[in-house]
């Protein structure tokens, strides 16, 4: 019964291609389960002392005459009465043209202590320019404990006959944003921006986070 109501958020956010309202909605409802049972095993039962971890990351790189890539990672992660809940995104994109260009992308996740864990990872390519989304959705609960995690994972790959146009020089950005509320919290954040004049652009962000 509780699994089906897990992998009944898992279809919803596959069926509604984990968009931004989506997230929000699945947020919502994983909260509202945890508290439902929170409250019924609390009379039970003590809750469990586990700490939530999420790492996640990626990196961007284009090789040519005139290149960018860019390296986005927004993820929060909140202690609620009766769960721990985190959720994520990472973007990296990378377009390179001139000379023998190429570009290249790649995003990646780790979670650990969680009892639910819903992953999405989307790769669009083209003839110069490739970008890869990582979205997670993890929840751990208070008064529930799996032996190993449940994990809902969708990663698909799209590629187009199509160019980008690139502006002349050679760009990399890096940007991220990361919130933690609980009454212990552990965030590290490694980024990397580096540009070659006429030969090269990448951006990478690793982003490992802890609530207990």
């Amino acid at each position: 019964m509780l699994t089906n109501k897990f992998y009944k958020v898992g279809n919803f956010l596959a069926r509604s291609n984990w968009t931004d309202d989506a997230i929000d909605r699945a947020t919502d409802l994983l909260g509202n389960i945890a508290d439902k049972l929170g409250k019924l095993l609390s009379k039970f039962s003590e809750p469990y002392e586990t700490d939530l971890g999420m790492e996640l990351g990626g990196s961007a790189e284009a090789i040519g005459t005139d290149t960018v890539t860019t390296a986005d990672l927004k993820a929060s992660m909140v202690d609620t009465e009766h769960s721990k809940i985190g959720v994520g995104f990472a973007q990296f994109t990378a377009a390179a043209s001139g000379g023998a260009s190429f570009a290249t992308t790649d995003a990646y996740c780790d979670i650990s202590s969680a009892d639910f864990v819903f992953t999405s990872k989307t790769t669009h390519s083209g003839e110069n320019w490739e970008t890869t989304t990582q979205k997670v959705i993890a929840i751990d609960l208070d008064y529930f404990e799996f032996a190993s995690p449940i994990v809902i994972d969708t990663d698909r790959t799209w590629s187009f006959d199509t160019t980008c146009d690139v502006v002349e020089g050679n760009v990399a950005t890096a940007y991220f944003d990361v919130k933690l509320e609980s009454e212990d919290t552990l965030s590290d954040v490694w980024l990397d921006a580096l540009a070659v004049e006429n030969a090269y652009s990448g951006s990478s962000i690793d982003a490992t986070m802890v609530i207990g």
